[in-house]
């Protein structure tokens, strides 16, 4: 069987220090190349953003950013 899941999480890395969040991200998008999972993170965090933003770009084909702000993409 092969199952694919899913997360959801609202601001999950908020507290964290910065050099964490990093790491943090990196293993958040190996779950992604490696199994296949979706993961959807909402954050009003720019720091966060911009980390998920630029580590995400080993998966261009699977990442997408949805902003709020002015009607950005």
């Amino acid at each position: 069987l092969n199952f694919h899941g899913f997360l959801l999480l609202d601001d999950a890395l908020q507290n964290s220090d910065w050099d964490r969040r990093a790491n943090m991200v990196d293993h958040l998008v190996e779950l992604v190349r490696s199994s296949g999972w979706q993961i959807f993170y909402f954050t009003m965090d720019d720091h966060l953003r911009d980390l998920f933003r630029s580590k995400a770009a080993v998966i261009p084909d699977d990442f997408q950013y949805y902003g709020l702000e002015n009607g950005a993409a």
